[in-house]
């Protein structure tokens, strides 16, 4: 490495107000078929990128479970 680098983003992690996290989104949705992932739904960590891989692996869990309960109501 020749070079580097450090990049500060003193906004980049907002910080979050009291009740806040009841007002985020579960991955599921009450539209069947349809769920939602990112950084904004309800994953009990800060908007940040590891919340957003949070949210990824529970709506793939989400659809997983509707997929497989669709194989079972054939």
């Amino acid at each position: 490495m020749l070079r580097t680098r450090v990049i500060h983003q003193p906004q980049a992690t907002f910080s979050a107000h009291p009740g806040f996290e009841s007002l985020r989104l579960e991955q599921t949705t009450p539209v069947r078929g349809l769920f939602l992932a990112g950084d904004w739904t309800r994953t009990e960590l800060p908007s940040t990128m590891e919340s957003a891989a949070e949210s990824a692996r529970r709506a793939v869990d989400a659809v997983r479970e509707y997929l497989t309960q669709g194989v079972r109501r054939r």
